[in-house]
């Protein structure tokens, strides 16, 4: 009974952790609720602080998570492709519509890098961590891979969230590609 009870706690923390997740990329850290993270999670209020002890634990858990969710999506396409296809892809998928319009799904990096100099400590550094993780994943990839411009994971992250964050300002949607495509295009193509 012991064993289903704790079972059913961690099931229940991952709910809340990836509700959160999706909140603070969609609607940053400040943006996050804790009564709206617990009901997206089908759990209660009352039931918080079984799991957290306050809510930038819950913001540093919501954080990993979406660092390790999205990387996660570029490891399972290493694992199907090869380094330069992959790279590729990411950075088609990084600089695209979709990934534009849902930050709630996409880069923790593009989504509350802008708002993570005003955190509590703590949440720096899981953000950090995240950062660190992602960059040394890119430069993994880049070893495999020749790139018109970059070999480097922190400046590879560096272009494609500014080429996002330009794009969000860019106006219509008209504009919005057209600076995703821009990017694309100064960035060049990736090969083996």
């Amino acid at each position: 009974m012991a064993r289903a009870t704790k079972a059913a706690k961690q099931a229940s923390h991952d709910k809340i952790v990836t509700a959160a997740s999706e909140m603070i990329r969609e609607n940053g850290i400040e943006g996050l609720n804790i009564t709206a993270a617990m009901q997206a999670a089908g759990l209660t209020h009352g039931g918080f602080y079984r799991h957290f002890t306050d809510k930038n634990a819950l913001v540093c858990a919501a954080i990993t998570s979406a660092f390790q969710q999205f990387e996660q999506a570029i490891i399972d396409d290493a694992n199907r492709v090869p380094p330069a296809q992959t790279l590729s892809r990411f950075v088609d998928r990084y600089l695209s519509e979709p990934h534009l319009n849902n930050p709630a799904k996409g880069c923790p990096v593009a989504a509350l890098g802008g708002e993570i100099a005003r955190q509590d400590t703590p949440v720096q550094q899981a953000f950090q961590a995240g950062v660190a993780r992602l960059t040394a994943l890119l430069d993994q990839l880049l070893a495999g891979c020749e790139t018109a411009r970059l070999q480097d994971g922190t400046a590879l992250l560096a272009a494609l969230v500014g080429g996002v964050t330009v794009a969000h300002g860019a106006g219509d949607a008209a504009a919005q590609t057209a600076t995703l495509n821009r990017l694309k295009a100064a960035l060049g193509p990736v090969t083996a």
